[in-house]
C-alpha cells in the first residue's frame, strides 16, 4: 500500500513540475524566437531606409547602388527591384526565387520550391508623387529557424531530464515524506494488537469465572475475581483514552496557574502509607515558598503519582526514595531518585505497553508520564545503572 502511494506521489510530482516545465519552456521559445524575428526585422528595416535614401532615381544601376551601401553581403541581404506592373527586372539573387510579388509594407516569411525559407519587406518605390517601382529585401530565415530548432532540442532534453531527476527526487522525497507515516501505522498495528493481548485474558478469565460462578451455590469468590478484573480493565481503558486524548491535544481542562508544592504534598500523602508498609524511606526536598506554574492540575498529580509510585515499587524493602522539587530561572525540576536494582535498558521504558522482566501492571505508566511533559512542552531525563538505582529527571517550564 505504501509503495504505490509513494509511486503515485512521485508521478504526481513528476507530473506537475513537468507541466510547469513545460510551460516556462514553451514561453521562453515564444520570447526568444520572437526575439530573433524583431532582430532580422530591425536589420531589414534599416536597409530598406538607408537605400530609400541612397535613391536618386537611377533605378537602373542597382549594382552600383547594392555595391555602395555597406554589410549587404556581410547581412546576407538580397535585393529585388521590380516595376511598376510586378515583373522582376533585377535581382542580387544568383537565381532568383521563384516568388511572386506579395504585400507591400509588411513583414511576411516566403516558402520559395526549392531553397531556403527567406524574411521579405516589399517597399513601394515613390518618387515626385509617382510610383517608380518595388524594391524587395530578402534575409534568410535560417538565422531564426536555425537557432530555433537548437533551442527547441535543448528545452527538450533539458525538460525530459528534469523531468527524470525531479522523479526520482520525487521517490526519494516521499519515501522520506511517508516515513513517519508509516511508523505511525506500525505503531497503530502495533498498538492495536498490544490491546487485544492485554484484553484478551482478563476476558477469558471473566468468562470462565462468570461460568463457573452461575453453577455455584456460593458464587462470591468468583464474583470477587470478576470485580478485580473489570477494575483492571477499567483502568487500562482510562490510561488509553488519557493517551488518546494527549495524543490528539483534545483536553477537558483548560491550563491554570497550579501550585506545584501542594500537589506534591497530596500525592505523598497519598504514597506514604504504602511506602511504610514497605518499609521505604520517602526523603523529600522542596523548597520552603510554594512553587507555582501554569498547567493541567490533574495531569501533573498523575505524572508524581507514577514516578513516585514507580520509585516505591521498584525499591527493596529498607530502601529509600528521594524526591525532590527545585525551581530555577525559567523552569522547575522535579528528580525522583531511588535505591531499586535501576534498569539495565532504558531505550524502551517509554514505549507503550513495555514491561521490563519483573515489571508488572498494563506497561503505561511511563508512557503516560512522558506524555505529560510533553504536553507541558517539558523533558524527562532517565539516569539508570545495575545495582545503582534510577533518577528521573523531569523539566517543566513555568508556562504551557
Amino acid at each position: 500500500m505504501f509503495q504505490t502511494i509513494r509511486w503515485r506521489l512521485a508521478l504526481w510530482y513528476s507530473l506537475v513540475t513537468g507541466v510547469l516545465l513545460l510551460c516556462f519552456a514553451l514561453l521562453f521559445f515564444s520570447y526568444v524566437r520572437q526575439t530573433l524575428i524583431e532582430r532580422v526585422d530591425d536589420t531589414i528595416t534599416h536597409v530598406a531606409e538607408v537605400l530609400e535614401r541612397s535613391m536618386q532615381g537611377n533605378f537602373t544601376e542597382m549594382q552600383l547602388l547594392f555595391k555602395a551601401v555597406p554589410n549587404l553581403e556581410a547581412d546576407h541581404i538580397d535585393l529585388e527591384w521590380f516595376d511598376r506592373e510586378g515583373n522582376l527586372e533585377w535581382s542580387t539573387f544568383g537565381q532568383a526565387p521563384a516568388i511572386p510579388l506579395g504585400e507591400v509594407e509588411r513583414f511576411v516569411t516566403s516558402y520559395p520550391p526549392a531553397g531556403e525559407p527567406l524574411r521579405q519587406l516589399t517597399k513601394p518605390i515613390v518618387l515626385h508623387q509617382e510610383l517608380q517601382g518595388y524594391l524587395r529585401i530578402s534575409h534568410p530565415w535560417f538565422e531564426v529557424s536555425q537557432p530555433i530548432q537548437e533551442l527547441s532540442l535543448e528545452l527538450c532534453l533539458g525538460v525530459l531530464v528534469t523531468v527524470i531527476v525531479v522523479g526520482i527526487c520525487g521517490w526519494w522525497l516521499s519515501g522520506i515524506a511517508m516515513r513517519p507515516i508509516q511508523d505511525s501505522y506500525q505503531q497503530l498495528k502495533q498498538f492495536t494488537a498490544d490491546v487485544s493481548h492485554e484484553l484478551r485474558n482478563p476476558l477469558a478469565v471473566i468468562q470462565t469465572n462468570t461460568q463457573v460462578a452461575l453453577l455455584q451455590e456460593n458464587p462470591q469468590p468468583y464474583l470477587e475475581v470478576i470485580e478485580r478484573l473489570t477494575k483492571r480493565m477499567g483502568k487500562l481503558l482510562e490510561d488509553l483514552l488519557f493517551l488518546a486524548r494527549t495524543d490528539g491535544k483534545h483536553f477537558l481542562e483548560q491550563p491554570t496557574v497550579c501550585n506545584l508544592t501542594a500537589i506534591l504534598q497530596t500525592v505523598l500523602e497519598e504514597q506514604q502509607l504504602v511506602a511504610t508498609n514497605k518499609g521505604i524511606n520517602l526523603m523529600i526536598e522542596v523548597p520552603t515558598t510554594a512553587v507555582e506554574m501554569r498547567g493541567y492540575p490533574e495531569q501533573l498529580c498523575r505524572l508524581l503519582t507514577n514516578l513516585i509510585g514507580n520509585a516505591i515499587k521498584f525499591t527493596p524493602p529498607g530502601g529509600k526514595v528521594e524526591i525532590s522539587l527545585l525551581p530555577q530561572s525559567h523552569h522547575v525540576q522535579i528528580v525522583v531518585k531511588d535505591s531499586g536494582k535501576g534498569i539495565g535498558d532504558t531505550r524502551y521504558i517509554f514505549q507503550r505497553f513495555y514491561r521490563g522482566e519483573e515489571s508488572e501492571g498494563w506497561g503505561l505508566g511511563l508512557a503516560i508520564v512522558q506524555a505529560i511533559v510533553e504536553c507541558h512542552r517539558g523533558k524527562i531525563k532517565v539516569d539508570s545503572k545495575l545495582g545503582e538505582g534510577t533518577k528521573f529527571i523531569v523539566t517543566l517550564p513555568y508556562h504551557v
